[in-house]
């Protein structure tokens, strides 16, 4: 068992793993040769043109060949990398056939369609894929800073504002005895006065864990305890900021071979101007990650809401392996009703939490996609929805739209903080929508929204970070440099 305080060290280079403030190292084998493509490294192949980079398997963010751990026990963050679609070698998650995370054109470029307004509506294609941007934010890979918007909108006292205790934040990892994560643990957190908290771990063997969320007084000692099938392991520790590991005795622990992956969409009138594009982007989208882990089973399940006195106020889709029956539910959703700003919410993440996931060792996903918050009054079920979507190991991923407002901006950044997910929100460089608001963030990259959630799916996979492709960033926020940028408090943050 390792017990971890809060370390900050600045980057180094571009070799270097970010684990919100540890730092450890990656073995590589990297030519950038041009021409006939760079040698990859060992097991690897050759690139059809351009450079290639290896990495050597396996890659530990711990334990003493990987170098240490810091606070925020985050997974590593690898330095940017060019995927040409034709590589079979060792980079995680691309298979002989995956074109990486670049457009179906291959080019790097979104692709376009052009029609002429002589062209009757119904005669019109099929909505493009490729059109529209986002960046991405993590905001448990840079916690320090969260922490800061976090006080300051908590001060602005901003109404409606989901209130869940953070003062303190304990990571929770747990490993197998060769230093890898365990995917699916149950991971239980007691302080022996009737205050027993728990998870299931991902990819990346990780839960979070905030006793004042869970009702427990701060340095209180508690009893961890993480279980895979017939094993386990204990250790007690306070119940304060910090990292734990939970180390098993045993090697070969499970890691992911399944996803279950569900699609949250606010389907009122506002979202009128995007809706067609959403729905064309997950239709493709689903369609590569189904080809790009064959290996993985895989389910899906839509979530589309409105609000009270709608045609609907909840609809909901459970998981299925039918990839068609998923595709007709989403292209016959439309955006309708509404009429003022907040919406269900509440409702929609509950009834998300009411989907039937698995347990075990499954990568649970949830975009949830959506331009306008809650309605005052009922930010304690959204807390409540929170807590159960924690409890069964789902991460929430939301995908910001057109007319974002402060309270949507730090709803949807608290469910991607509390349950492990990453903030995502469209731009406005594909000039489709509605004006969209810049986020209370220092630096990030913009690329297709396609490229953006299939990183987030394989990181949520394979439990590494993906950072974007050079080819596929259109343009930063920030100015971020090898996935960081500096404060000007003089603290690092990283931006992928």
């Amino acid at each position: 068992m390792k017990i971890y305080g809060h370390l900050w060290v600045l980057p180094l280079v571009t070799l270097a793993i970010s684990a919100c403030g540890g730092i450890g190292t990656v073995e590589t084998d990297m030519d950038a040769s041009a021409g006939s493509g760079g040698t990859a490294g060992s097991g690897g192949n050759t690139g059809a043109g351009g450079a290639t980079l290896t990495l050597t398997s396996p890659v530990s963010a711990t334990g003493a060949a990987g170098g240490s751990l810091g606070d925020a026990g985050s997974p590593a963050v690898f330095p940017p990398m060019t995927i040409d679609g034709t590589s079979t070698g060792p980079v995680p998650g691309i298979d002989g056939t995956s074109t990486g995370f670049v457009p179906t054109d291959g080019t790097g470029t979104p692709t376009t369609t052009t029609t002429t307004t002589t062209t009757p509506i119904d005669a019109l294609p099929p909505t493009p894929t490729g059109q529209l941007t986002a960046g991405s934010w993590d905001d448990n890979l840079n916690f320090g800073f969260y922490s800061t918007y976090l006080a300051n909108e908590t001060t602005a006292q901003l109404s409606g504002m989901p209130v869940i205790g953070r003062a303190d934040r304990m990571v929770i990892l747990v490993r197998s005895a060769d230093a890898q994560p365990v995917a699916g643990a149950q991971v239980s957190v007691n302080d022996g006065q009737g205050h027993v908290w728990s998870s299931l771990t991902g990819a990346e063997g990780r839960v979070i864990y905030f006793p004042g969320w869970a009702a427990v007084a701060a340095d209180a000692t508690v009893t961890i305890t993480a279980t895979v099938a017939t094993l386990s392991v204990s250790t007690t520790a306070a119940a304060a900021a910090g990292t734990v590991e939970l180390d098993f005795a045993q090697t070969a622990l499970p890691t992911v071979t399944a996803l279950d992956l569900a699609f949250v969409i606010d389907t009122t009138g506002s979202m009128g101007d995007e809706l067609g594009y959403v729905q064309s982007e997950l239709d493709h989208i689903v369609g590569g990650i189904a080809t790009q882990f064959p290996g993985i089973a895989q389910r899906w399940a839509l979530v589309a809401y409105r609000d009270l006195g709608d045609e609907y106020v909840v609809l909901s889709f459970d998981f299925t392996t039918d990839l068609a029956s998923f595709r007709a539910n989403l292209a016959a959703r439309r955006a309708l009703n509404g009429g003022d700003t907040p919406e269900a919410v509440d409702q929609a993440l509950a009834a998300t939490t009411q989907l039937g996931w698995r347990d075990g060792a499954t990568a649970r996903v949830a975009f949830w996609i959506a331009d306008a918050p809650h309605h005052v009054g009922l930010e304690n079920k959204v807390v409540s929805a929170l807590g159960a979507a924690v409890a069964k190991g789902i991460h929430v991923y939301p995908v910001a739209a057109s007319g974002i407002d402060d309270l949507a901006e730090f709803t949807m950044r608290t469910a991607a903080e509390v349950t492990g997910g990453r903030y995502l929100f469209l731009t406005n460089d594909s000039g489709i929508g509605g004006s969209h608001a810049e986020p209370h963030i220092p630096c990030y990259y913009v690329t297709t929204l396609e490229s953006a959630m299939r990183r987030m799916v394989a990181t949520e996979v394979m439990g590494v970070y993906m950072p974007p492709a050079a080819s596929d960033i259109l343009r930063t926020g920030g100015d971020p440099q090898n996935q960081q940028c500096t404060l000007s408090s003089g603290e690092p943050v990283t931006a992928w």
